[in-house]
This record gives structure tokens, sequence and C-alpha cells, in this order.
């Protein structure tokens, strides 16, 4: 085999990428908890990682924002709820204890909550399509009827999950926002014709926003060699982007930061760029720059020898 030959390489941008409404809609609120804790004189917290993106929350635990699980053991301040949300029953924990509660839910999750609610105190059999442990699927299943009584739920992750739901019941299907689309549109055909001559309503979809940015590194796809895709791998959203690059056979590169970056991405002639919803533009473009200049040094040193 002979010598690799690097050429200047073209980057091309997701139209679609980075902070979505939702995660931008929590970082605001916890600079408001900071703000107002500060002022007061009190801690500030958040119930868990607001976004799934730790050098976001790095950056807000150096201004002194404390993560914790639990009222237990915390003197009471202003607590930010993560964009995810979180159960009726957590939420009440914390508000009898005393917290100061900032809700950092999307307003897309917040809604999705809002429904179950009411679909519970009509009749329905909550189906919650999720991943199993996702904050946001813990917390869709979390709705109450009434304090201490949770809406009747089943959380289904894989078709097979269908055989765990009740039957004789009106069935009301919700969907985490950032759920896989492809596994999603089988479990919602498998509900379709396995529980025919039941009430069934779909109350949600998948976050248009997440829509967006799927369909955007799809379009990279067609144009690109290789896809570098930016985000935590806590990140549901950015593991979908990663699926559908590898779904579509293109070398794919799954980075944190631009410390992360290596040589062998450069073999390219043209390389796409996407990031998760949670990925900060900062983050975005130090992986940008760090790339680009990389690819830059390594086709000159070529033309040189």
């Amino acid at each position: 085999m002979g010598e690799e030959v690097y050429r200047r390489m073209d980057l091309i941008e997701a139209s679609t990428m980075g902070f979505c409404n939702g995660v931008s809609y929590a970082v605001g609120k916890v600079e408001r908890c900071l703000a107002l804790a500060v002022r007061q004189g009190v801690q500030a917290y958040s119930y868990g990682d607001f976004i799934h993106n730790r050098q976001v929350m790095e950056q807000y635990e150096k201004q002194g924002l404390k993560v914790i699980e639990s009222p237990e053991g915390n003197v009471p301040g202003y607590i930010v709820i993560r964009a995810h949300g979180i159960s009726d029953s957590v939420r009440r924990s914390f508000e009898d204890a005393g917290f100061n509660i900032i809700d950092g839910t999307c307003p897309t999750v917040a809604k999705s909550q809002r429904l179950i609610r009411e679909a519970g105190r009509d009749g329905f059999h909550v189906v919650v399509i999720g991943l199993t442990g996702h904050h946001e699927t813990l917390a869709l299943a979390g709705c109450e009827v009434s304090p201490g009584t949770l809406v009747p739920s089943t959380i289904v992750e894989k078709v097979g999950d269908l055989e765990r739901v009740p039957g004789g019941i009106p069935l009301f299907v919700m969907i985490q926002t950032t759920f896989p689309e492809l596994e999603g549109r089988l479990i919602y055909q498998a509900i379709s014709s396995r529980f025919v001559g039941r009430k069934i309503v779909f109350g949600n979809r998948i976050c248009p926003s997440s829509s967006a940015r799927r369909e955007s590194v799809n379009r990279l796809c067609d144009v690109c060699d290789a896809v570098v895709v930016v985000g935590s791998h806590m990140s549901a959203n950015t593991q979908a982007l990663v699926e559908i690059v590898r779904d579509r056979r293109i070398p794919v590169y799954w980075v944190e930061t631009a410390d992360e970056l290596t040589e062998d991405m450069c073999r390219y002639d043209c390389v796409g760029l996407t990031a998760g919803a949670s990925t900060a533009t900062v983050v975005i473009e130090n992986v940008k720059k760090r790339l680009r200049l990389m690819c830059d040094r390594m086709s000159q040193g070529k033309d040189e020898g």
C-alpha cells in the first residue's frame, strides 16, 4: 500500500445542531437559580445533571451550582429542575423539604406530563415509549393523578415490551422526545395492529428539534465521506445522530471535546460536522477550529514533502 495522501479537506456543517430551545430554556433557569441564590445567601442546586453535557455542567458547578439527587442531607435553597423533567413525587419531596423550585423542564416535556395526568384522570392506561432509565422516560412515567397516586403506565422500549401492557383499557401513547425514530415507528405500528378494537390516543411525537437535526445529519451523509458528531456519551439525542450515520454505512467519529480529534479524521475529502442538542456553541467551535487546523497542517506537510 502506498503512502497516505492528505488533501485539503472540505468541512460541511449541519444546518441544525447544538443547543435546542429546551436546553437553552434550562440554561436560562440555571443562571436565574444561581443569581437568586447569591442574592439571598443560600445554596444553588440542580436535581441531577440539568442537561447531558459534562462540560456545561462543570462550567456551572464552578460558579457554585451543587448537583444533588435528594433533599436529604442538604440545606434548603434554590433548586433547578433538569430539562428532562422529574417525577411528581420527587418534586413534592423537595417542596416539602422547603426548597425553592425553579422549573427548567423543557416546555415540550412539561406539556407531555400535563397530557399524561389528564389521560390518567380520564381512565387511560399510559404507554410511555422511551429508553428504560432515561431521565425523561422516568419523568413521564412518574406523573400522578393525585398526590401519591401514579398514573397507570407501562414503559415500552421495544416491540416485545408491549406484552406487558394490560388488556381491556383505553391506551394513551406518549413517546420520549428524543427516542430513536425507526424504533418509534415500529412500536407505533405494532400498537395500532396489536390492539385493534381498543381506544388508542397518540398524545405526542418526537420533538421537532430532534427531527430537524436528524434530517440535517442525513443530508450530511448524502454529500460527506465521514461525519464528526460532537456531544456527550450520556446524551440520547446525540447517540441517535451517531446511529443515523452508522446506518448509512459512513464512518462516524463521536467526540465530546476537541481533545478527542485524531489525524485519522483528516484522510477524507469531505467531512460533515454536527452536534447534539446539549452541546454548547463554544465546544462546537473549538472542535471545528481544531479539526480545520489539524487537517490544514497535515495537508501542508504533505505538499512540502
